[in-house]
């Protein structure tokens, strides 16, 4: 009886395997201890909010404060005044069209600094109103709503907090655009960046109320009023308020055995006190302006113009971290508008949020690598590709494939049409010499023009100015006596060539 084969069959994983790989291990729920039914809303864990029993709406009354709101506003302002546009990418033109008309009938200021207000607040929500237009489904208007409607459940999810619903009512897909700042599984509701301004921004409204009494006490002379040992309780009380009265109106009326003496305090014992409150509330504003912008530097009256420009820098990078923010939230919407009229699986442009500056410089750079390019293909035929590219810092394999070259022997060419074949033939039998006198002084002049190629491969000029530049730059280090012995025997070759053959 013939021996069977044995069929090794591979291990089963096993269903629960399988199951622990795919579902998630590691929620909200299992790690915290915490016990939410689903779907109910997760309270806002900012500790500013949780130890203080305050909501949302005491860090909107924040913005009315000087400091902060003008601070606010330029961070705002930073991002709006960025230009926008819709790059295609892989995506067909017809859908790249489709997007930037959508677009267009929108306010995209207005969507932008609503969508920002996630960088105060730690989240922002807008609600897209679509309607049926031209045969395409596309958005009517976009428009920012306040925060506190709106919470999250232990998965994240956005519930909207309609009225009479304690727990919530979960939002449908393709409504609402949400932008968050730095949030966690744990902290779906994003990192404010008014939380972290409370704390100062509270000192400092209180030190200014305390310098305010300060001010009272200490900034006019004070009033001593002087009466008879006689005189009734009801007489000193009216005389205090006489004395009260003329702090503010500067006039007032005493009988003649009563008599007021200002009493005059010596301003060096008091400056000290003064500077301390002053002191104190400048750290709080330094508090908040690092808070918002990163640094304290340009809201500052003793800056200089080297730390301004330091502090611009700094709060030039929070602010492309803001339009990062608004950014992937305006690029969902995109996805929306093609997946609802192009199809699910079709090429997503991106939208682009940029400083009309960058396009500037962009156009420069295209310029300049179009000169660049025009410049290696110009000296190609006379080096090597590897030599090019190491040169002219091209990617390995950026140069085509030389074409065929022509038959070494010419004289199978055809010749032009007001030129004769025996002409013709003569012609190319004699300019095989100067041939090979080129390629014979090739590498020597290769030698002595590389230091000009490699000087205007740094500067990136390729104009005829530039190269004139490189020249008289390199012209002092040029070999004049290896020159003028390359140049006497191309013109020795050349005249006695030209005897030989009349």
């Amino acid at each position: 009886m013939p021996e069977q084969k044995k069929t090794i069959m591979p291990k089963s994983t096993g269903r629960g395997q399988v199951t622990a790989l795919v579902e998630e291990m590691a929620t909200y729920q299992a790690a915290t201890g915490s016990w939410f039914i689903e779907g109910w809303p997760l309270p806002n864990p900012d500790p500013i909010l949780r130890a203080t029993g305050q909501a949302l709406p005491v860090y909107q009354g924040m913005l009315y404060d000087a400091h902060v709101g003008g601070l606010a506003r330029r961070r705002r302002a930073a991002v709006k005044a960025l230009e926008t546009r819709i790059d295609a990418g892989k995506a067909k033109t017809k859908t790249v069209k489709l997007v930037e008309a959508a677009f267009a009938e929108l306010d995209m200021p207005a969507l932008v600094g609503g969508l920002w207000e996630a960088a105060l607040f730690g989240y922002a929500v807008a609600e897209v109103m679509w309607e049926s237009r031209g045969g395409f489904i596309l958005p009517a208007s976009v428009m920012a709503k306040p925060q506190e409607w709106f919470r999250f459940d232990s998965d994240g999810r956005l519930l909207f907090m309609a009225l009479g619903s304690a727990n919530g009512v979960p939002v449908p897909p393709k409504k609402f655009l949400l932008a968050r700042q730095d949030a966690t599984v744990t902290n779906p509701y994003g990192m404010a960046d008014l939380a972290r301004c409370f704390w100062p921004y509270t000192f400092k409204k209180g030190g200014l109320k305390f310098w305010l009494q300060f001010v009272e006490k200490y900034g006019s002379p004070k009033l001593v009023g002087k009466f008879d040992r006689n005189t009734s309780e009801k007489e000193q009380e009216d005389l205090l308020a006489l004395l009260k009265s003329c702090v503010q109106d500067a006039v007032m009326v005493i009988p003649d055995d009563n008599s007021v003496e200002i009493l005059r305090q010596d301003g060096s014992s008091l400056s000290g006190a003064a500077e301390n409150y002053e002191a104190f509330l400048r750290h709080c504003r330094s508090e908040i302006s690092i808070a918002l912008l990163g640094q304290d530097q340009t809201t500052e009256a003793d800056t200089n113009h080297a730390s301004a420009t330091a502090g611009l820098e700094v709060t030039g990078d929070i602010r492309d971290a803001d339009a990062g923010m608004v950014r992937q939230s305006i690029q969902e919407l995109v996805r929306w508008i093609v997946a609802l009229n192009v199809g699910p699986d079709a090429d997503v442009p991106e939208f682009v949020l940029f400083e009309q500056e960058d396009a500037v410089a962009e156009a420069e750079a295209d310029a300049k690598k179009a000169a660049r390019d025009k410049a290696v293909a110009e000296l190609r035929p006379h080096y090597s590709d590897s030599y090019l590219e190491k040169t002219y810092r091209l990617p390995q394999g950026a140069l085509r494939e030389r074409e065929e070259t022509p038959p070494e022997n010419p004289a199978f060419a055809e010749p032009p049409p007001d030129v004769s074949a025996e002409a013709y033939a003569r012609a190319m039998k004699e300019q095989v010499p100067v041939d090979a006198l080129s390629i014979d002084l090739s590498p020597a002049f290769e030698a002595m023009l590389t230091p000009v190629l490699d000087r205007l491969a740094q500067a990136g000029d390729y104009s005829e100015r530039g190269m004139a530049e490189a020249v008289a730059a390199q012209y002092p280090k040029m070999n004049l006596d290896e020159m003028a012995d390359l140049l006497a025997r191309v013109r020795f070759v050349c005249r006695v060539w030209g005897l030989l053959n009349g």
